[in-house]
């Protein structure tokens, strides 16, 4: 029995990128491998590792975006920007940062979360206080 490491490529008939009629997500394709008829991809060791690594690339190019912060007190344009990476300069790098709190799991998400739930603290003036125990923590 053959799996899908062991195709050639020029076999691959349902490639996600390749040109369709209806358009499907990146999860709907995978969950389509997952349950397909002989469950060779559900029974892959590593192919669930690779749906997931490929469906967090996808949404970390979708979701992130750059910030570019003041250089000498001045904003700059998208000209300057783009003649600084023309003469491969790389003085600029060093004021541009990635912002990833859209990505789900991401430690600049979970700091968002955390942000927006003290703020809702401070804000409703709930200071409730409340524990949890369970025979682990005696």
């Amino acid at each position: 029995m053959a799996t899908f490491a062991q195709t050639p490529v020029s076999e691959w008939q349902g490639d996600f990128y390749l040109p369709r009629r209806n358009k499907i997500t990146l999860q709907e394709w995978v969950r389509h491998l997952l349950k397909y008829k002989d469950k060779r991809f559900a029974r892959h060791p590593r192919f669930r590792y690779v749906a997931f690594n490929t469906m967090m690339r996808s949404e970390g190019k979708k979701n992130t975006s750059y910030i570019c912060k003041k250089v000498n007190g001045e904003r700059i344009t998208v000209e300057e920007l783009r003649e600084t990476i023309r003469e491969r300069n790389t003085t600029l790098s060093n004021h541009i940062t990635r912002s990833a709190e859209q990505l789900r799991g991401t430690r600049p998400y979970w700091k968002k979360r955390s942000r927006e739930l003290e703020n809702m603290v401070l804000n409703l003036d709930a200071p409730h206080l409340f524990f949890t125990f369970n025979a682990a923590d005696l």
